[in-house]
């Protein structure tokens, strides 16, 4: 039983910030972003196939121009 009230209490409590939300909002996602296109897709490559020291990555750095 006490369960069962802990969930209405969160689910009241999750209704309540969602309805405080849609108060404060000045715009949707879909009316800033409904005319972009879609993604590029990505394609990544294998460069370098790590070896000992348990395969650690210190950095990784990405580049611009696509390389």
């Amino acid at each position: 039983m006490e369960m069962e009230e802990n969930y209405y209490m969160y689910f009241n409590l999750f209704l309540l910030l969602q309805a405080e939300q849609e108060k404060v909002a000045d715009a949707k996602l879909d009316e800033k972003c409904g005319d972009m296109g879609d993604v590029q897709k990505i394609r990544f490559v294998t460069k370098k196939t790590l070896k000992g020291h348990i395969n650690k990555v210190n950095s990784v750095h990405y580049s611009g121009d696509s390389r």
